[in-house]
């Protein structure tokens, strides 16, 4: 199972799982749990010490209606 099908069927396990074995930071995946509304998937990413380029998720977030995951 990929990263991004995780976030897609949120798999909070699989993606978890997939973090700690060194999945390569995938710039979709942040976009991909901001459109889920996935806050728990936002925080194993950042946990992961994956790159988030913030003004990119922010207006994510914006856009979807869900500002209050990045608070």
């Amino acid at each position: 199972m990929s990263v991004l099908r995780a976030l897609a069927t949120a798999d909070l396990a699989a993606l978890q799982y997939l973090l700690r074995e060194g999945a390569p930071p995938i710039a979709e995946a942040v976009k991909e749990a901001i459109r889920q509304d996935h806050l728990p998937a936002l925080q194993a990413i950042h946990a992961a010490r994956w790159p988030v380029n913030g003004e990119e998720a922010m207006l994510e977030a914006a856009l979807r209606g869900h500002v209050h995951i990045m608070a």
